[in-house]
């Protein structure tokens, strides 16, 4: 903030200080030390955020920050998964996608299925299962696979106080199935009856990850509705801990 010889406010403009200095020596308005209210510096966003902190104990504080971690996470899955168009060169970058996804479906060849929905709340005392959340995105048409549509998906290690550990839970690399319905809530495709191609394969040992169950073009373009089922290795102790939907845009 600009000020005079002895501390006078001063506008940050110089032709407005030049002006206000003219006034003050012709009389129309006096001498003064204090900006008006609304030129005044913004108080700081984060004083009061850290005086919350300082009157907090340990617990509290761990307990504001992972709330604060999920809504930064929030922020990332509104990119991944809302607006999920590829950067330049998009072939590339949707060939890579595909890899990925073709490497896992390779890895989990031969595992033992549970071809069931696993409910939340399958903790006991004698095995710890990881939390994790299902998060369905957007339809994506990839221009490597004019006749595919994409269902975005991203899991979330949801439960950050218990890290992803393979010997106690098992493979990282979780099989998400889904079945899409139209307006009037049909069934027009379930991918658990038709090949492994169709299987959306997350890796639960990262923090946020994303992947993609494949339809046929012409089903993502009447898809109105979604249902997702987890289908974990009988090897594999993990649990949903929340599922979030969203009606697929018209």
């Amino acid at each position: 903030m600009p000020r005079g010889p002895n501390g006078e406010w001063r506008p940050a403009d110089p032709n407005a200080c030049a002006a206000h200095v003219g006034r003050i020596l012709t009389g129309e308005i006096a001498e003064t030390y204090d900006p008006p209210k609304n030129q005044r510096r913004p108080p700081d966003p984060a004083a009061g955020g850290r005086a919350r902190a300082a009157k907090m104990s340990p617990e509290e504080r761990s307990a504001s920050a992972k709330r604060a971690s999920a809504a930064r996470w929030a922020g990332v899955l509104a990119a991944l998964l809302l607006t999920p168009a590829l950067a330049a060169g998009q072939a590339a970058s949707e060939t890579a996608r595909w890899q990925t996804k073709a490497d896992r479906v390779a890895a989990v060849q031969g595992e033992p299925r549970v071809r069931n929905l696993l409910p939340p709340g399958r903790s006991t005392a004698t095995r710890d299962y990881l939390g994790f959340e299902l998060h369905q995105g957007g339809l994506y048409e990839p221009s490597i696979f004019p006749t595919d549509t994409w269902l975005e998906i991203a899991c979330i290690h949801a439960d950050l106080e218990t890290p992803y550990n393979r010997t106690k839970h098992g493979s990282s690399l979780l099989r998400i199935h889904a079945i899409v319905y139209d307006a009037d809530l049909d069934e027009i495709h379930n991918t658990i009856d038709t090949t492994t191609s169709d299987e959306a394969i997350c890796n639960l040992s990262s923090s946020v990850d994303t992947s993609f169950v494949e339809l046929p073009r012409a089903t993502g373009q009447k898809a109105a509705a979604v249902a997702f089922i987890a289908i974990p290795s009988a090897r594999q102790y993990v649990e949903p801990s929340k599922l979030i939907y969203r009606v697929l845009p018209r």
